[in-house]
């Protein structure tokens, strides 16, 4: 009892034991191992482990050094007790005390294994402690590593099959730690004694097995050895001689093996990925004792239930050798690299393997399937052809399925195919109903089995076939499925019950708009009623509840029989209760748009209002959305009491702290205006009214906020507010900074866009008298704010009747100093320029054509344009496109930078004309600059704004199977080649998959220009400073790989590529190393198996940034910089030491070690892994 006390003294972090008590404690719980009572002796291991990460270093590598002392010298009885305490204090002691514990343990087991008269049990225990040693504190005995890879070679021809199993697993985790030099030792020698034909071969084959199982990453040099080794140990398929128990295990170790060289080692493995799975398929089918022809036979002659149980051999362990080559195979299809031919292939054999007779095994296939459609479903649009292929698969894969549900095999195997029919509904998503005939009959009969996992399953895919086809196909399986939903409901375990309502949910859905509904409506109500009402249920069926009842009030609200009433209350009372409102909230909001809820809809209201006072965000964006729809809803007005105290409360979030929560109470407020009799003079108008003045001139303005308050300020216009005030009230601020100026503006045309034809003129007037009042640089903002109003009105209306001398005004501010005033000069002349003004358009045509202005008109250009997106009136093609080339040609890169933005809008709006012309300006003879425009023409065409639809089919032809990007890539002018990097990167980011059928030729020109380097003298005088122009070209090409890393393109790039990226980057200068540090760290994420294997590289380089001289008297921003580059550095450390294979490694724990002695770098590195903690 006491020690039980202690153990929960010490979980709770009470004060220090001191030295002197450390020591009575430890000797205590010690000597309590050798109590003859099991609870005592369970308690004190118990005890040791929480001990162990409370006392200092000395005292927990004492306690390590008396249980070794225990096991080798204590009494036999008791050897289990010792083990299982040793064991226990080297998973929990702290890593910080490992360098004495493992030297501790260590000097007394290397000299116990010495001895040859050390019993056999004992060395057993030894070696299984050992590699928990080698496996968490290998790297604190390194000077020991050498005396245990030989003593380890010497155990391997132990006569004890245990010792030498022993021995095997101390090597695989002397694997991890070892040098590279001791580790192409221990495989030249381990090949040596195979090819002697040692007796022990088994063993050594098993040893290498399990060392490419444990350090795979590291074996890569070495595959040429071992992957020929392994290939002829597994012998022929057909040799008789290797059918036994002992050879099945032999090539299950080598097979096994070749799962992580698929994982880890993708360059070393590709001269023998196609050795290897020609060898896997055959093995894949191996099964000596079975014919699989017989059965074949059998299930096509006849309609009877099949069994494979009806065979049965305890001895035959070919199922091992089966099950290992379908895993490896299942990793090997799924690899990137594997070729379409291979994966068609694999694929074939793995679905007639579902025939396999052996649950183990067929498990396994079923679970290889799964993953090959998951793989097949990510990258669809990439492999059309196995796409094509798999889908003549799909009949054998669920006629092999659906048999196996209607016959007794094991719950293991049913959910495994289970598993495989929702990836197949979610890969086929709408495409199965051919096969429902089969499929829903044979579900809804392993729907009755007992085992209420299978049952919860069986729903999942229910629902997901269901939600992914169209109602008609599901008719004809309405009335089995609604018997079986009805008794479901009633089962005791919650999660059935759970996803029965999932299930009733999604057939509402299905039969709502059908004669089903009369008949099944009341029936689905009276299964789901009894789960609303009741108090005690679980959380999750009550939500399931309240989600069904608002499907079946909302969809089925003429079939009810009144019983909707009933439903509403409930859920009125339900909207009450913390746990249960927000499902609640949701429900009410999808009947209020069906029916009327006079009913509730007041208590609603006001509960909801209530609930906007909470902290919770998510709860709070609910309630909004749940109130607009409810107010918005059929039924009587609302009282103005609840009308006022609603207003009230969304007038509160209207504070621009949160742009989400002001855009949903802006819709609130928009909901009450149109559906209340609110008058303009109300107290509560004009405080909402304030609030959105005051958001109008915020500069963080997000964009669904801002369309939100356009709206609002359109809207309040028909309730006979003054227009000239609330537009008086938008301009008069004197502290709106420049970049809130177009948020007013366009608020300004929406307060025109719907009011009287004098409104929009008042305003005009108001803006052209700014303009022509003399230029007052003190008034700058005024002037542009005006400009930018007559902007936005003239996109939405027709004012160039009202315009007056306004073209003059406008083309006085194209010759101002300020370019700000120049800017917003251009804006507007874009703006105004639409079908009913086409002066304008004439006006920037002469100007472009007589060289005036050229970069300012190319800007009003590209407005217009972007505005004609709807209706093209921008006249001929070839007037257009010719004055946009012979401005590409300009020496001004701006110039020909808003060419190619006008280029990158036009594309949308004249797309085949478009297109040639930039294929003209990017032939390879063409002139560099206007090859250089087209590049980025197309680059911001990817950017511009448009249908989606139509977005992607136009970018399919300005991509033109990236011959633009191959020839831009190769070219010489680095101005180019940085240009096409840079489009590049915005379709690795925007559009990854029409990439990815070229990325192995584009990534490796991008490869090439991380290397290009225009060095040049520039002469400053008294010295002479040395420039490269190669530097934004290298720094683009590593933007294009840091991208691939987050648009899921990375899997088509093989390791070694990003090695030679990081090599590369990290010899750079410093911007470059900080850039190559995020692609480290993201590789850490998506793909460590990159990092493992540079992991010598990337420690010692960032060994050196780390350690440069932080100088306080530097200047500081070069003293900043050099903080900002070590910081990077650190973030890479942390992100590695999240990968498990690094912990371990002798020279991270090394540099740690540095960075914990340096109390400046160890405070940077808390402050970084505080940020992660936080997210």
């Amino acid at each position: 009892m006491a020690t039980s006390d202690l153990c929960s003294e010490l979980t709770k972090g009470s004060a220090p034991l001191g030295a002197h008590l450390e020591t009575k404690v430890c000797t205590a719980i010690l000597n309590q191992l050798n109590d003859t009572s099991n609870d005592v002796q369970s308690v004190a291991v118990k005890c040791l482990g929480i001990l162990v990460t409370k006392v200092s270093d000395r005292q927990a590598a004492d306690i390590a050094a008396k249980l070794c002392n225990l096991i080798l010298h204590g009494q036999s009885e008791l050897h289990d007790i010792y083990t299982i305490g040793i064991k226990t204090v080297l998973a929990d002691v702290d890593i910080s005390a490992g360098n004495l514990v493992s030297q501790s343990i260590s000097a007394q087991f290397l000299q116990s294994l010495s001895r040859s008269d050390l019993d056999a049990r004992i060395k057993a225990d030894v070696l299984d402690s050992l590699a928990d040693v080698l496996r968490r504190f290998g790297n604190c005995i390194a000077s020991d590593h050498e005396t245990y890879q030989n003593l380890f070679l010497t155990l391997l021809h132990d006569p004890s099959y245990l010792i030498r199993k022993r021995t095997i697993q101390c090597v695989g985790s002397l694997g991890l730690v070892v040098s590279d030099e001791l580790l192409a030792r221990l495989i030249d020698e381990l090949g040596e004694r195979i090819h002697g034909g040692n007796a022990e071969t088994q063993t050594l084959v098993q040893t290498i097995g399990t060392l490419s199982r444990t350090c795979g990453h590291r074996l890569d040099a070495h595959l040429q050895k071992i992957v020929p080794l392994l290939i002829q140990f597994c012998g022929r398929v057909d040799d008789a001689t290797m059918q036994s128990g002992v050879f099945d295990e032999l090539r299950e170790n080598c097979i096994q093996a070749f799962e992580s060289f698929f994982t880890n080692c993708h360059a070393g493995l590709s001269h023998f990925r196609n050795d290897i799975v020609t060898l896997l398929l055959q093995f894949m089918s191996y099964d000596p004792n079975y014919n699989y022809n017989d059965e074949d036979q059998e299930m096509n002659d006849s309609e009877e239930e099949f069994s494979d149980q009806d065979y049965s051999d305890d001895d035959d362990t070919s199922w091992k050798v089966r099950r290992a080559s379908v895993r490896v195979l299942s990793v090997a299809m799924t690899r990137p690299e594997s070729s379409e031919s291979i994966q068609t292939h694999v694929m074939e054999k793995l679905i007639d393997c579902l025939k396999e007779r052996e649950e183990n095994v067929r498990i396994d296939v079923f679970g290889a399937v799964s993953q090959f459609i998951i793989a097949l479903r990510t990258h669809s649009n990439r492999n059309i052809e196995l796409v094509d292929s798999f889908h003549q698969q799909i009949q054998t894969i669920i006629s092999y399925s659906t048999r196996y549900l209607r016959v007794k095999t094991s719950i293991a195997c049913r959910r495994a195919l289970l598993g495989t029919f929702c990836e197949l509904a979610r890969f086929k998503s709408g495409q199965l109903s051919s096969h429902f005939q089969l499929l829903f009959p044979t579900l809804l009969c392993a729907l009755e089995d007992k085992h209420s996992e299978l049952k919860m399953e069986i729903l999942i895919v229910l629902r997901l076939l269901i939600d992914t086809h169209e109602p008609e196909s599901i008719f004809d399986f309405v009335p089995a499925i609604v018997r079986h939903c009805v008794d479901c409901v009633q089962k005791e375990w919650y999660k059935v019950v759970a996803k029965t309502l999932e299930l009733i949910q999604s057939l509402v859905r299905v039969i709502e708009n059908s004669q089903l509904a009369s008949v099944y409506a009341k029936t689905l109500m009276e299964a789901v009623a009894p789960h609303l009402k009741t108090k005690d249920t679980d959380q999750e069926v009550k939500e399931a509840a309240i989600d069904a009842a608002g499907q079946l009030v909302s969809s089925l609200l003429d079939a009810l029989g009144g019983r909707e009433r009933e439903i509403l209350l409930v859920l009125s009372d339900l909207l009450k209760n913390e746990n249960t409102r927000i499902h609640a909230m949701k429900a009410i909001g999808t009947i209020s748009q069906r029916m009327d809820i006079s009913a509730i809809r007041n208590d609603v209201v006001k509960n909801l209002a209530l609930l906007l006072r909470q902290q919770s965000r998510t709860l709070k964006q609910i309630v909004l959305q749940t109130l607009t729809v409810v107010i918005c809803s059929k039924g009587a007005e609302l009282d103005q009491g609840l009308v006022d105290s609603t207003l009230a409360e969304a007038c509160v979030l209207l504070n621009g702290s949160d742009f989400q929560l002001c855009r949903l109470a802006i819709e609130l407020v928009l909901a009450i205006l149109r559906t209340t009799s609110i008058h303009s003079d109300d107290i509560m108008f004009q405080k909402i009214l304030d609030n959105c003045l005051q958001l109008a001139r915020s500069s963080t303005m997000q964009s669904e906020c801002l369309d939100a308050l356009e709206r609002y300020f359109t809207q309040i216009t028909k309730l006979s507010v003054s227009v000239p005030k609330v537009f008086q009230a938008l301009c008069d601020s004197q502290d709106t900074s420049k970049q809130t100026l177009i948020h007013i503006a366009r608020c300004v045309a929406a307060l025109c866009a719907d009011s009287s034809v004098s409104d929009p003129s008042y305003v005009i007037q108001s803006c052209l008298q700014e303009l022509d009042a003399a230029h007052d640089p003190s008034k700058e903002k005024h002037t542009i704010l005006a400009l930018y109003c007559i902007g936005e009105i003239g996109k939405r209306n027709v004012i160039w009747s009202d315009f007056g001398n306004g073209k003059e005004l406008l083309l006085r501010y194209f010759t101002m100093e300020s370019e700000e005033l120049k800017t917003a000069a251009a804006f507007t002349l874009g703006n105004l320029c639409n079908q009913h003004n086409l002066g304008c358009v004439d006006l920037i045509w002469s100007k472009l054509e007589g060289g005036e202005h050229t970069y300012l008109m190319l800007c009003a250009l590209r407005q217009a344009i972007g505005n004609c997106s709807d209706r093209d009136w921008m006249g001929p093609s070839d007037r257009i496109l010719g004055m946009l080339m012979r401005c590409s040609n300009s020496e001004e890169e701006g110039i020909r930078n808003m060419v190619a933005e006008c280029l990158g809008k036009l594309v949308f709006i004249r797309t085949g004309d478009t297109v040639k012309w930039l294929e003209e300006m990017d032939r390879f003879d063409a002139l560099n600059r206007e090859r250089w425009t087209a590049i980025t023409a197309m680059r911001a065409a990817i950017t511009s704004n448009c249908v989606e639809e139509k977005h992607e089919s136009v970018i399919k032809l300005v991509f033109n199977e990236a011959k633009p990007l191959l020839a831009a890539l190769n070219d010489n002018d680095y101005l180019i080649c940085r240009a096409a990097l840079m489009t590049l990167n915005a379709f690795l980011h925007h559009y990854p998959d029409l990439v990815c059928d070229y990325a192995k030729d584009l990534m490796a020109l991008v490869m090439r220009t991380l290397s290009i380097k225009c060095e040049r003298v520039v002469d400053l005088g008294p010295f002479k400073h040395k420039v490269d122009d190669g530097v934004a070209v290298r720094k683009a090409g590593f933007l294009c790989f840091e991208t691939t890393l987050t648009s899921h393109a990375y899997d088509l790039i093989e390791c070694q590529v990003f090695q030679s990226v990081i090599e590369r980057g990290l010899g750079d200068q410093e911007d470059i190393q900080m850039q190559c540090h995020g692609i480290i760290s993201k590789l850490c994420q998506v793909k460590p198996i990159c990092v493992v294997q540079s992991l010598s590289v990337i420690l010692t380089a960032l060994q050196k940034t780390i350690n440069k001289n932080v100088n306080e008297d530097h200047i500081g921003t070069q003293l900043e910089r050099t903080k900002d580059v070590i910081r990077s550095a650190l973030r890479v450390l942390d992100a590695m030491r999240q990968i498990p294979e690094f912990t371990k490694h002798q020279q991270l724990i090394k540099l740690m070690e540095e960075i914990s002695i340096k109390p400046h770098l160890q405070t940077m590195y808390d402050v970084i892994q505080r940020e992660r903690s936080m997210g």
